[in-house]
């Protein structure tokens, strides 16, 4: 249904351009009988009033949003508070010491950190042992950063924190901006990372 919308506005707009460039022709020749490039001059401006403004803004909309999206990427990856290899041995005296890494507080069953608001994920397939709490920054140029924390529930100690960068102007096959849309995203794969945990879950000395 959007594609026939999209459609039908982009033949009208085509039309509309075609008009504006065949009176601005009419203009310029007219008022410019002298110049022999009135007719083609007419056209241009024709064509700037109707469509080529919007081309304008669309290329210099794409390269603000590809730096913006470049700039946040610098902060997309893993940051790492505890180790797994710290994690396998660590105990409730030497984790009242890395908690200052990284420290944070509750609210209700949220977790402030960092300046935001952690909201908790409820995944069945998450160890009991392990609780992930996630924030979404506002939208900016298009582009959404989604951060993520690990907590050990047990020890009240967050192991490390994942930030993914995404750039869209709408979802997937609704979008008339695929320049923006083709913008990569960037960051690590948290659940990839947490594996290295989970590898240890099984030794753990506590």
């Amino acid at each position: 249904m959007i594609a026939i919308v999209l459609f039908i506005f982009l033949a009208i707009w085509i039309l509309l351009t075609k008009f504006t460039m065949k009176i601005g022709r009419y203009l310029f020749k007219r008022y410019r009988p002298d110049n022999p490039r009135a007719e083609k001059w007419g056209a241009f401006w024709g064509f700037m009033l109707a469509m080529g403004w919007v081309l304008v803004y669309w290329t210099v909309e794409a390269v603000v949003v590809r730096i913006y999206a470049a700039q946040m990427c610098k902060q997309a990856g893993i940051t790492v508070y505890v180790t797994p290899e710290q994690w396998r041995s660590l105990t409730k005296e030497s984790a009242d010491n890395l908690r200052k890494n990284a420290p944070f507080y509750f609210e209700n069953n949220s977790i402030i950190f960092d300046g935001h608001k952690f909201d908790r994920l409820n995944l069945n397939y998450i160890p009991a042992g392990i609780s992930i709490y996630t924030f979404i920054s506002k939208e900016i140029n298009y582009t959404t950063m989604r951060y993520e924390i690990f907590l050990d529930n047990n020890l009240q100690v967050i192991l490390f924190k994942s930030v993914r960068v995404s750039t869209r102007y709408a979802p997937a096959g609704s979008s008339y901006k695929f320049w923006i849309d083709n913008i990569p995203s960037c960051g690590n794969d948290s659940f990839d990372y947490l594996n290295r945990y989970l590898d240890f879950s099984t030794d753990l000395k506590r």
